[in-house]
């Protein structure tokens, strides 16, 4: 009884609602997304362990979301890989009871939907910790960006996790290094980049550009005002060479001199090593003409 009076408290502050007003429309948003907690809630009721005395707690201080269930994890999920793991059901009757009366619809779909939905208002990743004998998830609550949120409820089907993650990435900073999304990426989907790829490809608002140090994925000049960027990411005239040889190095994993001056359409050698020894995000191996370039792990 105790879990469900405090269920029900929080259900009732999933409903309350406040107003903003962005470029003359308005829009409401949760204190708490009631889609985030619901997963959050029967996650840790239907993964706990039962044999551990104690209950599911809820704790809730208008920025911060904190339940916390009894018991470790379970048939090697961990808190890094908890996104993507084969569901491990320790309640086996409790997972399928919760599926037939669709409190629940798929399996392994609650911590995606939990990110998703926090996402959308601009919130952090929930964060999974194994404490002693319990398992803590803690998610942000009333924390609002309001470009985020815009973009993401004007078109709320076009936006996933990479779409997401992207938008609230880029905020404010102007941009971000491809190689930090998708080792963040990678605790959701099997193939980081090509997610990063449809990603930039779908979303109008940003672009990949390359320097020097790397691939970055920054926001477009128009979308600045919208995503509260004050400093454009500054790129050169070499800016899409350098995401044409990145994406024919992560298609190819390797290639020579000769390939990467075809490719990116260079008239002459010099001008292919000079570019090549520029770039720190490769490394060759060999020397002259037989010379091998590959990303830098």
């Amino acid at each position: 009884m105790g879990d469900y009076k405090t269920c029900k408290t929080h259900f009732d502050v999933c409903n309350e609602f406040k107003l903003i007003v962005f470029q003359e429309k308005k829009y409401t948003f949760q204190l708490l997304d009631k889609i985030a907690f619901h997963e959050a809630y029967l996650n840790a009721l239907v993964h706990r362990d039962y044999a551990v005395d104690g209950m599911v707690s809820v704790n809730f201080t208008s920025d911060k979301l904190i339940i916390t269930s009894p018991g470790i994890f379970y048939g090697g999920v961990t808190a890094e890989n908890i996104a993507k793991h084969e569901p491990r059901h320790r309640n086996k009757a409790l997972a399928k009871l919760l599926t037939e009366y669709n409190l629940v619809d798929r399996a392994g779909m609650g911590v995606l939907r939990m990110s998703i939905n926090s996402l959308r208002y601009g919130r952090a990743f929930p964060k999974f910790t194994e404490l002693d004998d319990s398992i803590e998830v803690s998610m942000q609550g009333e924390f609002l960006r309001i470009g985020v949120f815009v973009l993401a409820n004007d078109d709320v089907e076009e936006y996933g996790i990479s779409e997401l993650l992207i938008l609230n990435s880029v905020y404010e900073i102007g941009a971000v290094s491809v190689q930090v999304l998708m080792k963040q990426l990678a605790k959701f989907v099997d193939n980081p980049w090509e997610a990063i790829e449809r990603a930039t490809e779908k979303l109008a608002s940003v672009e990949l550009c390359g320097i020097k140090a790397g691939i970055f994925i920054r926001c477009k000049q128009e979308w600045t005002k919208i995503l509260s960027v004050t400093k454009l990411f500054r790129v050169t005239s070499t800016s899409s060479k350098h995401v044409a040889m990145y994406k024919y190095l992560m298609r190819h994993r390797k290639a020579s001199n000769a390939d990467i001056k075809h490719h990116l359409g260079f008239k002459h050698t010099s001008q292919t090593s000079a570019f090549l020894k520029s770039a720190s995000y490769v490394r060759r191996s060999g020397r002259g003409p037989s010379s091998i370039w590959k990303l830098v792990d």
